[in-house]
């Protein structure tokens, strides 16, 4: 893009966090990162799901400032981004 282009700023896509569990009974949490919207991200209609359905989501949010509140909050040291 040139400098001296005139009209809006390409805005950045809004990252979706979601902490997930792959089975109900283990302790251990997950976090990845997409920049697809909420709806699909809960979508069980998809053709390709972003999460397969035997993980049960403990909690989904919408912005950057959630990794560091859901990483100490449960303890996860690697973030796993989604395509």
């Amino acid at each position: 893009m040139k400098n001296n282009m005139k009209g809006r700023k390409k805005e950045e896509k809004l990252k979706v966090i979601i902490v997930y569990k792959k089975r109900k009974n283990l302790t251990k949490h997950f976090m990845s990162i997409t920049e697809h919207d909420v709806d699909s991200v809960l979508n069980k209609f998809r053709k390709k799901l972003l999460l397969p359905e035997n993980y049960e989501i403990v909690e989904l949010g919408i912005g950057k400032s959630l990794i560091s509140t859901w990483q100490d909050k449960y303890e996860i040291k690697n973030i796993t981004p989604m395509p």
